[in-house]
């Protein structure tokens, strides 16, 4: 049974480092500081639902983590898609945690942006977009800092064209969630929310990148993504077919 316990999160410079153990393992954030809140048990729960449902075991968080009531509860429902779509990869698993509405953010909306086509679409069309995340291990490779370097700086320059906020996020939830042996488009939906609930957005726009006549079981899709929020973090499956958006 995989535990999730020892949160810690230290500032320094200007940066926030948020991390937490779930068994050996360390999954960590880092961020500006005054985006980063801090709020683990939500993310290591996200971070962890489909690597345990693949693995088939329960999850435990240590009497100190209070999660989101609404999201405990909706992970009901959420396993029950994942393993309706995907019977031999995924089992439904058993969450063991004390939990607590999650207190309000702020009243702002982050996207999540590469800038690529997907991306680039929900920032031009989603007219709430306050805040661009772009995350550092998830769109590239940790140890790439030469083509982190590159894409950070034309991310920072297209975010001050249309007058967004970027928060530039490094965290190895990617590496986490493939090293139990699968591929990251099935754990996608759970990696990105495990981002956002700990920043201080209250609207979270994951970028579409399928045609919705031609959806296809996915680990972000329309019907699952809402199924990660919170009380105060909503998320939002956002986007049309790339022919369009190229066009």
């Amino acid at each position: 049974m995989p535990t999730i316990h020892s949160p810690r999160l230290t500032r320094s410079a200007g940066v926030a480092r948020a991390e937490v153990s779930i068994d050996e393992q360390v999954l960590w954030f880092e961020g500006p500081d005054q985006a980063l809140l801090g709020n683990l048990a939500d993310a290591a729960l996200s971070a962890c639902l489909v690597p345990a449902m693949f693995t088939g075991d329960d999850i435990r968080l240590d009497a100190s983590l209070r999660v989101s009531s609404r999201l405990l509860e909706r992970t009901r429902e959420l396993q029950t898609f994942l393993h309706h779509w995907f019977p031999r990869t995924f089992r439904t698993v058993e969450i063991h945690a004390r939990h607590a509405p999650s207190p309000p953010k702020a009243a702002r909306t982050g996207s999540f942006f590469s800038g690529g086509v997907d991306s680039l679409y929900s920032l031009m069309t989603h007219p709430d977009v306050d805040a661009l995340i772009f995350v550092h291990g998830i769109d590239m490779q940790l140890d790439n800092h030469a083509q982190h370097a590159q894409v950070l700086r034309a991310n920072q320059e297209l975010a001050a064209h249309f007058g967004k906020t970027l928060i530039p996020i490094v965290s190895n939830v990617r590496q986490f969630i493939t090293g139990h042996g699968f591929s990251w488009t099935l754990g996608q939906g759970g990696g990105l929310s495990s981002v956002a609930h700990l920043l201080d957005l209250s609207t979270v726009v994951i970028p579409a990148s399928d045609a919705y006549l031609a959806l296809s079981p996915y680990g972000s899709h329309p019907v699952i993504d809402p199924m990660w929020s919170t009380e105060c973090t909503h998320f939002i499956h956002h986007g049309s077919n790339r022919l369009a958006k190229a066009s």
